[in-house]
């Protein structure tokens, strides 16, 4: 439906190609090995100035790993930018002012007990931060239980050459 969709090359000729309308199907399985690649690839330039930092410090943190792929790279920035959201809404909290608001009727009765929104912001945040940080590895329980189908392999391995040996 609509118009056909023209090549990256034929749009980068024209000069109509853009960073953040690039097709992620040309880049799947392209492995990134340094930040330069990064910055042609995606805009994180939207982003705070914090959330530009956190962006930069785990894309850093993945190439480190050689686990950087082009299409993590929008991932990466849905948790920068939530990372971001959820340390704003800490100082916010942190500033002083109360988690829990009351509505009182006239008889000084509780009838409604409202959220501070930046608590209700922050929950939120913590949540996309934690799911998509999962995927990736930046807690210790996330790379402990990454790392494990690894060690699950290798007590594989080492167990088919010893049956191999004591069959000899």
């Amino acid at each position: 439906m609509g118009r056909p969709k023209q090549p990256q090359q034929l749009l980068e000729l024209k000069g109509t190609a853009r960073k953040t309308r690039r097709r992620i199907e040309a880049m799947v399985g392209m492995k990134i090995t340094n930040f330069d690649q990064v910055a042609a690839l995606c805009d994180y330039t939207h982003l705070t100035d914090q959330g530009q930092r956190i962006f930069i410090r785990q894309c850093t943190f993945l190439i480190g790993m050689n686990a950087l792929q082009a299409q993590d790279l929008q991932l990466l920035l849905i948790y920068a930018q939530n990372y971001d959201i959820a340390l704003r809404c800490m100082e916010e909290i942190n500033s002083g002012k109360a988690w829990f608001t009351l509505t009182k009727n006239k008889r000084g009765e509780i009838v409604a007990i409202h959220e501070f929104p930046y608590l209700r912001l922050f929950r939120k945040a913590c949540t996309i931060v934690n799911s998509i940080g999962g995927k990736f590895g930046f807690s210790p329980a996330d790379r402990i239980r990454m790392a494990e189908p690894a060690a699950q392999k290798e007590k594989t391995d080492i167990m088919d050459i010893s049956a191999d040996a004591i069959e000899i």
